[in-house]
Order: structure tokens, then C-alpha cells, then sequence
């Protein structure tokens, strides 16, 4: 009987996002090396698990996994680390001309840069990101997006 509401309790925690929220890193350390972990052994859900999703729409999301994904497991993280955080004039905040917002109060960049052969002789790139980072309750998370002029419905 335990065993069956404890079973019960991990699928509502999954459904709803409670238990991506309890495996988050709880140090910049462990989040760099989870991120890297992950992005070299082509492990793309657990990278996605790494983002606070709360309230972001679809075309964030996709892009998102799109950018934090792109050549996982093919190529590997070359250098990775957390700065402090600073609004950088350099970063797009828009995109498909609407101003684009984080979701949570960033405290870091995550700054990762990857590098892997594209398949072909010569073929070789070498890709570099700038993530915002929240923390909160001692666990740190990639800030979502969500539009900024957002009337509370997402997917728009």
C-alpha cells in the first residue's frame, strides 16, 4: 500500500514539474558539471530539466530547446562557467519582434562553449551561449523567457 502511494506521489511530482525542481544542482559547481554532463553524453532532457519552465510559451520553449540542445552528444562542452549576473546590451530581447523577459531573477550567466566535428573532413564548429541562471532555495536553474507585454496567456 506504501508503495503504491509513494509510486502515486512520484507520478504527480513528475507531471507536474515538482520533481525536476528537487534535482536541481545545489551549487554552481554541480550545475556546470550537470549541464556538461549531460550535454556531452547527449542527454537532452536532463539539460531541459535544468530550465525553471513555469509560464513559458511555446515558441520560447521551443527555441530554448533548440539552443541549449543544439549538437548535444555530438559535441562536446570545451569550457562552461557562471559570472555574475549584469544586463548585457549585446544579448537580443526580442524575438519574432516581441520583448522577451526572464521568468525568475537571474543572479548568473551561464557561458558554455562547445566544440565537435560536423559529420564531414574539415567539418568542425564551435558554438558559444550565454544562459541566465536564477538561484533560489539553494538550487540553481536556467530562467525561463515569457513575453514582456504578456497578458497572462502563454503560447501566444
Amino acid at each position: 500500500m506504501l508503495t503504491n502511494q509513494v509510486l502515486s506521489l512520484a507520478i504527480v511530482l513528475s507531471m507536474t514539474g515538482c520533481a525536476e525542481q528537487m534535482n536541481r544542482p545545489r551549487s554552481k559547481e554541480a550545475f556546470v558539471k550537470e549541464y556538461t554532463t549531460a550535454f556531452d553524453r547527449g542527454d537532452t532532457e536532463r539539460v531541459l530539466s535544468l530550465v525553471d519552465w513555469n509560464g513559458v510559451p511555446k515558441p520560447l520553449r521551443e527555441l530554448y530547446e533548440r539552443l541549449l540542445t543544439l549538437h548535444a552528444g555530438k559535441h562536446k562542452v570545451s569550457d562552461a562557467r557562471l559570472v555574475k549576473y549584469k544586463p548585457d546590451p549585446k544579448i537580443n530581447d526580442t524575438y519574432r519582434g516581441r520583448k522577451v523577459i526572464t521568468n525568475s531573477k537571474p543572479s548568473y550567466w551561464f557561458e558554455v562553449t562547445t566544440k565537435g566535428n560536423l559529420g564531414f573532413e574539415g567539418g568542425s564548429s564551435e558554438n558559444t551561449l550565454k544562459f541566465p541562471v536564477g538561484e533560489a532555495d539553494g538550487k540553481f536553474f536556467f530562467c525561463g523567457a515569457i513575453w514582456a507585454d504578456d497578458d497572462g496567456s502563454t503560447g501566444k
